[in-house]
């Protein structure tokens, strides 16, 4: 990780989320992880699941991708299959 960066996590969440119009009570947040420059937020809302880019030196949105989101319960809280929910007993 970069010991450069001008913004911290909190910081870039807040960014993200103001951006993209959601107040501090309508989500809940999968992830925040920071890599190459950016900070890669993944949020949802009851209807949307957001994932937004948030660049750490300057601050500003790079991006944001969203897809609908049917039945909450059905979102997958890891990133890649290797991670995949797994009966762990």
């Amino acid at each position: 990780m970069n010991t450069n960066t001008c913004i911290t996590k909190e910081q870039a969440l807040s960014i993200a989320l103001r951006n993209v119009g959601i107040e501090n009570s309508e989500y809940h947040c999968l992830s925040n992880n920071y890599d190459s420059g950016f900070y890669r937020i993944i949020v949802w809302t009851p209807y949307l699941k957001y994932e937004i880019y948030v660049d750490a030196g300057e601050g500003e949105v790079a991006g944001i991708d969203t897809v609908p989101v049917l039945y909450p319960e059905t979102l997958c809280f890891c990133d890649s299959d290797e991670d995949s929910l797994t009966d762990a007993a």
